[in-house]
């Protein structure tokens, strides 16, 4: 069951878009997290600024460590001295080869540990015809 939201608040830290691969000169607005009753932090969402997508969002209980208990601050060093992200189109799955995907909301995943090949692809990407070398 899905833990339901019981405040939101606005992270006085903010997310430094280095961390993003194929971000280019985009930024990211302030982050908005949101809290269940128990006090812990279930998901954070931004606006993006000049960016292919409209917003951020992050619901990977492992990236949200990122925050500390109180939401103030954001710690990357939590992850990985030098951790690296990339943004994929939430539901993308679902949009019909004819259809354009709505490049509204995207999903921060977390690529620090995953193949070179992985690292700009998507679920849909073919691992296994990458040539290694």
């Amino acid at each position: 069951m899905a833990a339901l939201v019981d405040h939101e608040l606005e992270c006085q830290d903010r997310f430094n878009p280095v961390y993003i691969t194929c971000f280019g000169y985009a930024d990211v607005d302030k982050v908005l997290l949101s809290f269940n009753n128990r006090g812990e932090i279930i998901k954070a969402e931004a606006e993006l600024i000049d960016a292919t997508y409209e917003r951020m969002l992050i619901d990977d209980p492992s990236i949200l460590r990122i925050f500390d208990e109180r939401g103030e601050k954001i710690d990357m060093s939590v992850l990985h001295p030098c951790p690296k992200f990339r943004l994929d189109p939430v539901d993308c799955d679902t949009v019909e080869d004819d259809e354009e995907p709505d490049f509204v909301v995207a999903r921060l995943v977390d690529i620090t540990n995953l193949p070179k090949a992985a690292r700009f692809g998507s679920t849909r990407f073919k691992l296994g015809m990458i040539d290694r070398f």
